[in-house]
């Protein structure tokens, strides 16, 4: 079950927006029906905006908003972490801890209680991934996961035709779970552990100010971007038959996503 990290940190009103955004679309992105929709999200019970950030109902009751539910989910174990739901559905779950504590704590969880090694994504600020120094690395190397995606969705590592795609190493065929073996990998690299992918806390412009490298203000794969069905139509004409003169056009339907 392809897990949502969430580190804790101290956000500003709009990278809360944006990054809500961000988990909506990591679930809704084709209603949930992606192999890789996001399904669990990890949250700190001691961070201070989590209320903020989203608030749900007690389990086992849940919020319902016409075809879409909500599960708030304890952390020692619910269906949600076993059966995968390849629909509108995403469980929330919380651990203690400050943002050192609780990434360990999170990737001990993603580990051990979810079903599946296919992708997992986390969420931090810049600021907090520099305090947490090689802390943050070490939890990346220990993160059993086939791609990772920092302050991105993993749907962005299958798009990449270099990056590898699949479940992490070491399925046995009695124990399959997300698969055995890669995909994609146009490098043709041997025993490819995980492709990580990284991308930008803030888009643009507020993104130029932290130095990341972000050219759109919403990526235009996010289900809440304005232009993404023209954006969309124009990259597809362009990989079908490119050229310089359709260039304009496309940047022009995604900087008003």
């Amino acid at each position: 079950m392809s897990p949502t990290i969430v580190v804790p940190g101290r956000w500003s009103a709009r990278d809360l927006a944006f990054q809500a955004e961000h988990v909506v679309t990591q679930k809704l992105h084709n209603n949930g029906y992606n192999c890789v929709a996001s399904q669990v999200l990890v949250l700190s019970s001691d961070w201070e905006q989590k209320d903020v950030f989203l608030a749900l109902a007690e389990h086992p009751a849940a919020e319902h908003w016409e075809d879409r539910l909500l599960l708030d989910v304890p952390a020692d174990g619910d269906a949600a972490f076993t059966e995968e739901y390849f629909g509108p559905v995403l469980a929330v779950t919380q651990l203690p801890g400050d943002p050192r504590q609780f990434l360990d704590r999170a990737v001990d969880f993603a580990n051990e209680k979810l079903a599946g090694t296919l992708g997992a994504n986390i969420v931090l600020h810049p600021r907090t991934k520099r305090r947490l120094g090689r802390s943050f690395t070490e939890a990346i190397t220990r993160l059993r996961y086939g791609t990772i995606a920092i302050n991105a969705w993993t749907g962005v590592g299958y798009l990449t035709a270099r990056a590898s795609w699949g479940a992490f190493p070491g399925h046995p065929l009695t124990d399959v779970q997300s698969g055995i073996g890669v995909v994609h990998n146009a490098l043709l690299l041997d025993h490819v552990e995980r492709t990580v992918a990284h991308g930008p806390f803030r888009p643009f412009p507020r993104s130029v100010a932290t130095g990341q490298l972000a050219i759109s203000p919403r990526p235009p794969w996010f289900v809440t971007n304005r232009t993404a069905r023209v954006t969309g139509r124009r990259l597809a004409a362009f990989a079908g038959r490119p050229g310089w003169s359709k260039l304009p056009g496309i940047f022009a339907s995604a900087l008003r996503g």
